[in-house]
């Protein structure tokens, strides 16, 4: 039987000559990967520095410039436009700014595409603390180790060519790193693990690996396990204070088998686990999660009960209306809610104590309570809900109130195979498939509908007092009780600023409505739907009025920045909704004022009804408007509104920055007049968007 190609030789030949134009392919790829990666880096930087120079240009102009308010503005809005971590992000800003400022060299090549983003971040970072004359003297032979190294070999390269330049700078570098950066933090895997990360210095990174191998040790060579999967069984009984690990030969005559017999029992585990009756029944195969949002499999969380400590919580299903079937109002269905029991087992060896840190929080212990909320919850109405009740999808709800700390229950063993509720009338427990896709459909939709209707954005309780006209007892105090700092940490297991993933048992608790001290009857109440966990960070963010929140029926947290950007939250279990009286016909933003603008003439309004009062008559601009801007006609391909299409050319609109570097006077008028044209553009492309009728 004959080979392809003639012979075996000649096959082979042909398939190395296939393969390696895919590696030239994959090469190229790569290459307009890390152009790609150099843009967005220098974009981000290009960010910060606008708001940066305009801190500064209003400080000129007399006023009170405030740079951290500026680079914390910009650091959020990255994070969130990027769908990055606050961590990721700032890491990006220092190493933009590593580049525009001082490697030169290194920026060329990675806006040439010769390195990736991981070793360009390597270098920089690595290099924040050295000198301008170090950073200048020993670029070249970074860059050079840089081409033919990874990103951990090069790190030690360049800290080589530092210590050999100066070694007096590196080790004062190296002292701070040992403060500074000193950390342990556990981030959870896709796969149901977590992993462990930490930072000391290489002396202690040796004593611990030289203890995780003599723990690792402690077992006989019949073992089933490898030594990669020992020196993590070694580390978990070094946080335990263990001095061995069990042995898993199953040999009666094993060495070491009775030396874990000996050891002191572990303590209890100190977590706060949600599960449904019914799984905990085993009626259903639905997950448990953990009070930072992990998931834990059903079967895990039963056993850990059976041990545990168990807190009811009350909840009220929040069930979809009915679907639009035309833009037309439809009559206010009534609101249907069901309330329910889900037991919570809580196990605790000995009583906890929450404490947040910063103000409107609560200090207190939290192993016993009332089983009355602190404030009745106001009815909800409305459609379009994710996570709805309707047949065969999962159900959305909300926590209303929590009961007293019990001892544990026995548990009945499931049925094989039973993974759903038999008995009539236990509909709760129903598949969950869709679920995601019902709650992204119903973001985008509320987005939408803000975006016609920015009243929308104030959400459904504008004034902080849950629809209640006089407030409960304890909504007048600033400091939320023990109780709603519980109810609000169920309700949402991260700080809800969007993509943050800081556990709220870490997070401050918020007024969402400013809590007035001068007058608490007229500012936000201290009652549940007034309330919300965020971390330190991003709550000073609120403070400082770069982000505004508002709570949304399906108690999702609507975010608005100040520069116009939006995203919702949703709660760990419940929706969001859009409400069912909403009609797509009003303008995306207020009309000008004809009387300071020309453009702008008074016309009929071409979407209100023929039979409308003379109030739906608003402002068009004239034709004039929307004349080609000088940007449009020598820069920018432009759109029929007069957006740029051709994003690219906007990035070489030059920064107030990039305008102070310039030394050359004819090189600085030149950007001085392409800025003004920009600005010009942009600000008639503003005009125009005041008249583009939703939903656009």
């Amino acid at each position: 039987m004959g080979m392809p190609g003639g012979d075996m030789d000649e096959w082979r030949r042909e398939t190395e000559l296939g393969v390696s134009s895919l590696l030239v392919g994959l090469s190229d790829a790569r290459r307009a990967e890390n152009v790609a990666s150099a843009v967005l880096v220098r974009r981000l930087y290009g960010l910060v520095d606008f708001r940066v120079c305009a801190e500064a240009e209003l400080f000129d102009a007399g006023g009170d410039a405030d740079l951290a308010r500026a680079e914390r503005a910009a650091e959020c809005e990255a994070a969130v436009a990027l769908s990055l971590s606050r961590t990721v992000t700032r890491e990006m800003i220092v190493v933009g700014k590593q580049l525009a400022w001082r490697l030169h060299g290194v920026d060329a090549a990675f806006a040439a595409g010769d390195l990736d983003y991981s070793r360009v971040r390597a270098i920089a970072l690595t290099l924040v603390k050295a000198s301008d004359e170090t950073v200048q003297a020993i670029e070249a032979d970074v860059l050079a180790a840089a081409y033919r190294c990874n990103a951990k070999a090069l790190r030690e390269r360049v800290w080589s060519r530092w210590i050999d330049h100066d070694d007096a700078e590196a080790n004062a570098a190296r002292k701070a790193a040992e403060s500074e950066e000193r950390c342990a933090s556990i981030k959870r895997c896709d796969d149901g693990m977590a992993s462990l990360f930490a930072k000391m210095t290489a002396l202690e990174g040796a004593e611990c690996d030289s203890l995780l191998e003599e723990l690792a040790g402690t077992v006989c060579s019949r073992d089933p396990r490898s030594k990669k999967q020992l020196r993590g069984y070694a580390l978990i009984a070094l946080i335990h204070r263990e001095d061995v690990i069990a042995c898993l030969c199953g040999h009666q005559g094993c060495a070491v088998g009775g030396a874990a017999d000996l050891m002191k029992p572990r303590r209890t585990h100190l977590l706060q686990i949600m599960i449904s009756i019914e799984s905990l029944l085993g009626l259903s195969g639905d997950p448990a999660t953990l009070g930072d949002g992990t998931v834990l499999d059903p079967e895990t969380a039963r056993m850990i009960a059976g041990d545990a400590r168990w807190q009811v919580f009350l909840t009220e299903v929040l069930d979809a209306a009915r679907a639009q079937a035309s833009p037309e109002p439809a009559p206010a269905p009534e609101s249907v809610t069901e309330t329910e029991t889900k037991p919570v087992p809580v196990p605790v060896a000995e009583p906890e104590t929450e404490t947040v840190p910063a103000p409107e929080t609560g200090t207190d212990t939290d192993t016993a309570g009332t089983g009355t909320p602190d404030s009745a919850p106001a009815p909800e109405s409305g459609g379009g809900v994710a996570n709805s009740g309707s047949a065969g999808g999962p159900r959305a709800f909300r926590i209303i109130a929590r009961g007293r700390v019990r001892p544990a229950a026995s548990l009945p063993d499931p049925a094989p195979g039973q993974t759903r509720s038999p008995v009539a009338g236990a509909g709760r427990a129903r598949s969950s498939a869709g679920g995601e896709v019902a709650l992204s459909e119903a973001i985008a939709a509320f987005l939408a509908a803000a975006a016609a209707d920015p009243s929308l954005a104030a959400g459904s309780d504008p004034d902080g007092h849950g629809g209640m006209t006089e407030p409960p007892p304890g909504a007048l105090t600033y400091r939320p009780s023990a109780e709603l700092v519980a109810l609000t940490r169920a309700t949402y297991c991260t700080c809800t600023f969007p993509g943050c993933s800081v556990p709220a048992a870490r997070c401050d608790i918020d007024h969402i409505v400013p809590f007035d001290h001068n007058d608490p009857v007229a500012g936000g109440w201290t009652i549940l739907s007034n309330l919300q966990p965020l971390c330190h960070y991003h709550h000073q963010a609120k403070t400082l009025k770069l982000w505004a929140a508002a709570r949304l029926n399906g108690d999702g947290i609507f975010w608005t920045s100040c520069s116009g950007l939006r995203r919702i939250t949703p709660s760990t279990y419940g929706s969001v909704m859009v409400p069912d009286d909403f009609v797509h016909n009003r303008p995306s933003s207020p009309s000008p004022d004809p009387a300071t603008d020309h453009y702008y003439q008074h016309v009929a309004d071409p979407c209100a009804p023929e039979t409308a009062a003379a109030g739906s008559v608003r402002e068009r601009p004239a034709d004039d408007l929307y004349e080609p801007t000088w940007w449009e006609t020598n820069i920018g391909e432009n759109s029929e509104w007069g957006d740029l299409i051709d994003t690219d050319r906007a990035a070489f609109v030059p920064s107030l920055g990039d305008i102070a570097r310039l030394e050359d006077p004819r090189a600085r008028d030149e950007a001085i007049f392409l800025r003004e044209r920009f600005l010009e553009h942009r600000a008639i492309v503003t005009a125009r968007d005041r008249y583009r009728y939703p939903p656009f």
